[in-house]
This record gives C-alpha cells, sequence and structure tokens, in this order.
C-alpha cells in the first residue's frame, strides 16, 4: 500500500522537526558556552597559581544530579527478568540510553533534572514534579509516551524518538513550566 501525504501536511512536520531542531541546537550552544567559560576559568586559575586547588574547580550541582539519576538507570541495566519479584522485564539497553540523552540534554536548561527509574516492561522512565505540576514519561528504544498534569487535566502523548531527541511538544512544556 502506497501512502500519500499531503506537500502542507509535509511541510508543517518538516517545520516542526525544524523548530525542535533550532531549540535544541540553542540549548546545544549554551551548553558549550558555560563549558568554555568553565575551562577558561581552571585555565587562568592553573596559570596564575601553578595548579588547580579543589576549591577552584567548580561543579554544577545540577550535573552532579544528571549523573547520580543517569547512574540509577545504567545500575538498572544489571537487573535479571523478574527483578520486581514478578515478571519484569530486563531493562532494555536501548531505552536506558535515550533516557540518558533526554537527561544528558536538559542538564544545561532551566528544566530540572528528573527522577530516573526504569519499568517492569523494560522502559525507561522519567518522572517530573513541582507546584501541582507532574509529567511521567516512558521512554522506549523508538517511542515517548507521557502524561502531564495541565492545570488539573491528565493529557497523554506519544511521539517518536528522533536522535534521542527530547519530543518537541514535551520539550516545550517542560520549558514553558520551568522557565528561570
Amino acid at each position: 500500500m502506497v501512502s500519500v501525504t499531503s506537500s502542507t501536511s509535509l511541510n508543517r512536520r518538516l517545520t516542526e522537526q525544524d523548530r525542535a531542531s533550532e531549540t535544541h541546537y540553542t540549548v546545544l550552544a549554551r551548553t558549550l558556552a558555560r563549558a568554555f567559560s568553565s575551562m577558561d576559568f581552571a585555565s587562568s586559575v592553573r596559570s596564575s597559581t601553578g595548579g588547580i586547588s579543589r576549591e577552584a574547580v567548580y561543579q554544577d550541582p545540577k550535573v552532579d544530579q544528571a549523573n547520580r539519576q543517569i547512574g540509577r538507570l545504567w545500575t538498572a541495566a544489571k537487573f535479571q527478568a523478574g527483578w520486581d519479584g514478578r515478571d519484569a522485564e530486563i531493562p532494555d539497553a536501548d531505552a536506558l540510553k535515550a533516557a540518558q540523552d533526554m537527561i544528558t540534554r536538559i542538564t544545561y536548561t532551566s528544566v530540572p533534572i528528573p527522577m530516573a527509574s526504569v519499568g517492569c516492561e523494560g522502559q525507561s522512565n522519567l518522572f517530573w514534579e513541582r507546584d501541582g505540576f507532574y509529567a511521567d514519561v516512558d521512554v522506549t528504544g523508538q517511542v515517548v509516551s507521557y502524561t502531564i498534569d495541565e492545570d488539573g487535566q491528565d493529557l497523554s502523548y506519544e511521539e517518536p524518538l528522533i536522535d534521542g531527541f527530547i519530543p518537541p511538544r514535551l520539550f516545550q512544556i517542560l520549558l514553558s513550566r520551568y522557565e528561570p
């Protein structure tokens, strides 16, 4: 069967992907700028003191938190079938990697680091909650399913995972809820 897509629909889809890519590239640019400014600071300390003291090295607490949550995911990679005492599946490596990529991509944004875990069907879970808002995200290797509490109303979505990027709608919702 041949699927026919209208040019308007295709253009709309491309425009949404372009916006998502632009948002992700903006976040990446900010991330790199922070990293380079930290490296410049470390270089200046090293050249002025002959070395770097422990006190001179700044570790962003959000990076520590991201690393802890990513560590939780990869600890779960060692789980065997039935790890929950019932019939849980082994955590899927693609789902773990996709969740890790999502956490890494939001580290230098205003979005807080989510609580990470794995589900009994092999998926990775990311969870945000603050001030009556929550987002519950299930990540497989190919699909992101999520439920968002929008003003007391549960809204559920499912979007494909493209190159490890956070789906555009989810990313926009999280950014709007956690603006600085």
